[in-house]
């Protein structure tokens, strides 16, 4: 991810304090775009050998006309242009909503972008700005993209990749978008009534036609009159007849078809029906006999609702069709129920009970609503997986983490969830959906439940829903969040742990190269890629491009060096700490400078411990406060606790220690696992390092300790770390749809060879949000780098915790970023910052390999960096960069016969080199 610092440096906070930050009030969210009733294009310009567009600057590339089309040479890994100030074909100020339409073919990297400049804003910047995924299969693509403009167009900007290659434009063309005059521009809805607001937002009034169903005593609404700037109200009433009840409003603009049309339910428990009920144990669902919903009963008390049971919905997961569906029961059991539908495209639906899992099977052949769960009363923590990780007092599709239109992240695209879950935990209950199906399955997820305008606190205010044709899945029923910390009754992670056991730990994906193929990748990358220069290497470069990291005489790099060879590189031997994510420092003790490395541990320990306040916790002062409710966060706390546990580790500080085991049990009270990158994201976002750092804090604390309640944490945040890790194969999916017909898209000659399978199992999203809260959107867009310092944490976890198959998963995330190497080129054995999967291309900056080296180490049983070892009689703790073993209360090192170096004993540094007899 763009602007990272190292982990070492981020102990150093800022010294700026922001006015203090919030988490975003709620206000309804409207899911609902604004009617299209219309399109004209504005602007169209073809590009051949005798027309090019006029183009006013450049970065990076060369620009020359073609008998194709524009073409574009790029010499960096940033290239871009921009026009001159654009003009409509009929001359008149391009405003309002555009879709950008742009031909092109590319082989310039995987993502393409384009911005534009409007109104008083003659620059560009990410928030105004759309991007899509390139193609490099040498063919012209057409790639759109929608703007919603604040001001007239100016000007245009087009990114057409991230590396170098060439790209060829054919056309670039903008239509204008006609939206409705009238929009719903709230809803609020509740157990007693429901209501819209209407907004006419032309200049002139316009007429409307309204009617509004639910009981025959309710009429309709016509020929209502709306004012410019004066939203229109109409209300509506529940009969409150029977338990489950729906309203609907239908809104119809003087000579457009079809209408706009609103939809909200409310559940009477009070009220009863014809039930029929399916059961087992505790567990009870009622059904009522007219197919109108469900209720779920646990010990005596309804802790949830089935409402609606099917409907039709449109391509986004927005519900149609709802008022023409009815179902009719046709036939039950004491365990299992099936009903069907009005609607011929809907055959039948079935509910089956088993334990505590209510499994369902809808078959129908158009898109389809349903089932819809409702889990009852406060939302205590929430997980989308792989979009959304919250705690009580959230609200879904917020802009704490996202500010632009992709934060209505309700119904995302299937590819950007990273397995087939999604999980609600109330004061009342447990529940956590599967389906079987994730490709083609879509979600709907709210809390509160925005598509009816349900506030905070209403009785169905958290929504869990699948859109598809065949849609097949489970509901775990747990029990409910207690009060208190997380440590007591349900928690999210229990759902999140169901779910990867039912399922099953995903299958290993093939190692892309042999073991010594491998190490070989791994040492080019600091050999022969573009990383290293004069004798130093960066922490990741842009190939052609600036480098705003510095070349520094790198300890990780040289250390790596030395395990890949067995030989210190010349040079300097003045070494800078740090370079990659993960520290390897075993060069100093091979150099004799042990002692300086030591130096700099203490200080940094000292410094850590100076900024902790007495409840044990770190305090964050800065810009990205801004979103979140209070200035401190797990994984901000987890980074410097780890720091801390490091200190005790290599040299038994019984002040680091104290202080380590206090922050731990201070971020052992938070929730999510949040905060953990406060260099370009905010303090709120949810963050698999953040999983990382404080399970690996708790494993410390418990190795030191043998508390359980350590381990018992440690399992918690490993867990929290599984929603950002892909399970579950989209390309495998298609293949099986197509009955293995389909092709994958490689990625191309700069990366793995086109025989291995495509890379999504084991990829990790780093975190749910956005830089800026703008733009890179992280969602569904994996960058390894932060999985593989999660993956660390899991190696250490794995010798004490049987829960899941920790070393397993760890070794997934290992392969999946050895997967995304560059096997060749500027960048070769490089990590590409993330990795776009649809079209399987890596983005950079391009990253160092120290990690991977380390975590491959560790995933076939060698030492990673340094061994640390204490005697049997306790009294002795040793440090050095091979293996220790003791002869007694003797300390052994096993260093190849004939090498010097130095050892740590109990905190100081040995002056009697240590050799292998």
């Amino acid at each position: 991810m763009r602007n990272r610092l190292s982990f070492l440096i981020v102990a150093l906070l800022s010294t700026v304090t922001p006015a203090w930050a919030q988490y975003p009030t709620y206000q309804w969210i409207n899911p609902y775009p604004r009617e299209e009733i219309g399109r004209r294009l504005v602007f169209s310009q073809p590009l051949n050998q005798s027309r090019s567009l006029d183009v006013e600057g450049r970065n990076q590339c060369e620009i020359t006309p073609s008998p194709e089309g524009l073409k574009i040479v790029s010499t960096g890994g940033d290239p871009y242009f921009w026009t001159q100030p654009l003009v409509a074909k009929d001359n008149k100020p391009i405003t309002e909503t555009v879709e950008f339409s742009l031909t092109m073919k590319s082989d310039c990297g995987a993502t393409g972008q384009i911005f534009w400049s409007e109104g008083v804003h003659d620059g560009f910047d990410e928030g105004r700005s759309v991007r899509f995924d390139v193609i490099n299969d040498g063919k012209f693509h057409t790639y759109t993209g929608k703007a919603i403009l604040g001001g007239k167009l100016r000007k245009v900007r087009i990114d057409p990749g991230t590396d170098k290659g060439t790209a060829v434009i054919s056309k670039l063309e903008i239509t204008r978008i006609e939206r409705s005059p009238i929009e719903i521009t709230n809803m609020v809805s509740n157990n007693d009534f429901a209501e819209i607001e209407i907004t006419n937002h032309s200049e002139k009034q316009v007429w409307i036609s309204s009617s509004k169903k639910a009981t025959k005593t309710n009429r309709p609404l016509h020929n209502v009159t709306i004012e410019p700037g004066k939203p229109v109200k109409i209300t509506m009433d529940f009969p409150k007849n029977k338990p489950f009840e729906i309203v609907d409003f239908d809104v119809f603009l003087r000579g457009h078809l079809p209408p706009i049309t609103r939809i909200a339910y409310a559940f009477h428990e009070d009220k009863e029906t014809d039930w029929v009920k399916i059961e087992n144990g505790d567990i009870q669902v009622l059904f009522a006999k007219d197919g109108s919903g469900a209720k779920i009963i646990r010990d005596g008390e309804t802790i949830g609702v089935l409402l609606p049971l099917c409907g039709k919905a449109d391509t986004t997961g927005l519900p149609i069709g709802i008022r023409s569906n009815t179902m009719e029961l046709v036939r039950s059991d004491a365990k299992s129920i099936t009903f069907k539908s009005s609607l011929k495209s809907i055959r039948n639906l079935t509910f089956a009970i088993e334990g505590n899992e209510l499994r369902f099977e809808l078959d129908a052949t158009e898109n389809t609503i349903g089932p819809v769960f409702r889990p009852l009363g406060v939302m205590e923590q929430a997980v989308l997986s792989g979009v959304e990780y919250l705690e009580k007092g959230e609200h879904s599709s917020s802009t704490a983490d996202l500010e632009t239109a992709e934060h209505v992240r309700f119904s995302p695209d299937p590819w950007k969830m990273t397995m087939p879950f999604m999980g609600i935990i109330t004061d009342k209950c447990s529940f956590g959906l599967l389906w079987d199906d994730p490709l083609n399955t879509r979600v709907q997820f709210a809390t509160p439940d925005f598509l009816e305008g349900k506030q905070p606190g209403d009785m169905l205010q958290n929504r869990m829903g699948l859109v598809g044709a065949k849609t097949k899945g489970t509901l775990r029923i747990g029990p409910a969040h207690l009060t208190g910390t997380p440590r007591s009754g349900e928690t999210i992670e229990d759902a999140v742990l169901w779910a990867v056991d039912k399922r099953g730990v995903p299958n290993l994906p093939p190692t892309p190269r042999s073991k010594d193929a491998q190490k070989k990748l791994n040492l080019a990358g600091l050999e022969d890629s573009e990383l290293k220069q004069d004798g130093k290497w960066a922490h990741a470069i842009l190939p052609g491009g600036g480098q705003p990291f510095a070349r520094t005489n790198s300890a990780d790099c040289v250390s790596t060096i030395w395990q890949l060879t067995g030989v210190v590189p010349e040079g300097s031997r003045q070494y800078a700490r740090g370079g990659a994510h993960l520290e390897n420092p075993c060069v100093y003790f091979l150099t004799g400078q042990a002692q300086d490395w030591l130096n700099q541990l203490n200080g940094q320990a000292e410094s850590v411990r100076k900024q902790q306040k007495e409840d044990g916790s770190f305090r964050y002062q800065g810009k990205y406060l801004k979103g979140h409710w209070e200035d401190t966060a797990s994984g901000f706390c987890g980074n410097l606790v780890v720091i801390l546990f490091d200190h005790y580790l290599y040299i038994g500080n019984t002040d680091s220690l104290a202080a380590a085991l206090k922050g731990t049990d201070y971020f052992n009270t938070f929730r999510v696992p949040r905060g953990a990158q406060t260099w370009e994201l905010s303090l709120h976002t949810p963050d698999i390092m953040g999983s990382g750092w404080c399970c690996l804090a708790n494993v410390r604390a418990f190795e030191a300790t043998g508390k359980e309640e350590y381990l018992k944490q440690a399992r918690r945040w490993a867990i929290s770390g599984l929603p950002f890790v892909y399970q579950w194969d989209a390309f495998s999916e298609q293949k099986q749809a197509t009955n293995g017909s389909d092709k994958i898209i490689r990625s191309g000659s700069s990366s793995r060879p086109s025989g291995d399978g495509a890379v999504m199992v084991y990829a990790t999203t780093p975190v749910l949000g956005a830089t800026n809260w703008s733009a890179p959107n992280w969602i569904g867009l994996p960058v390894q780098w932060c999985g593989l310092d999660y993956a660390e944490a899991l190696y250490l976890l794995a010798p004490h915790d049987k829960t899941l198959d920790w070393k397993k998963i760890a070794d997934g995330i290992l392969i999946a970023g050895e997967q995304m190497q560059y096997e060749k080129g500027p960048s070769i054995g490089l990590l590409p910052d993330s990795w776009t999967l649809k079209t399987q291309k890596p983005n950079p900056y391009d990253i160092n390999p120290v990690v991977l080296e380390r975590l491959r180490r560790r995933a076939d049983g060698e030492l990673p960096a340094l061994d640390v070892q204490i005697s049997p009689d306790g009294k002795t703790r040793v440090v050095a960069p091979f293996p220790i073993r003791f002869d007694g209360n003797t300390p052994i090192v096993d260093a190849p016969k004939g090498t010097e170096t130095q050892i740590l004993v109990n905190g100081k540094v040995s002056d009697k080199s240590a050799k292998k007899k």
